[in-house]
């Protein structure tokens, strides 16, 4: 049997794990605008149709770039994406480029 106070620091650790395997690894984390600022922004990855043309359309975003890519090619068919013009922006801070 297990104490109260080794469930309870187990259950922490395992939180503690659980939430360093769904951070960012893509290396986008940065640092702020001002001189010591210490505050990273996150890279969020956003499935967009029309992209690059009048009309474009958020759809969905992800906080991984594999998420956003498996969910895309299990929505959409490799005609609808190339017909569709659908691509994959990231967005790290106040920066946007497409994958």
């Amino acid at each position: 049997m297990v104490s109260s106070s080794a469930a309870a620091h187990i259950e922490c650790a395992a939180l503690t794990i659980w939430i360093e395997q769904r951070r960012p690894r893509s290396g986008c984390l940065r640092g702020g605008a001002g001189k010591g600022d210490q505050m990273t922004k996150p890279c969020f990855y956003t499935v967009v149709e029309n992209a690059g043309y009048e009309g474009e359309r958020d759809i969905r975003t992800f906080a991984s770039l594999i998420t956003a890519d498996r969910w895309m090619a299990g929505w959409y068919e490799p005609d609808e994406i190339e017909t569709l013009h659908v691509l994959i922006r990231r967005d790290c801070g106040d920066e946007r480029e497409w994958t």
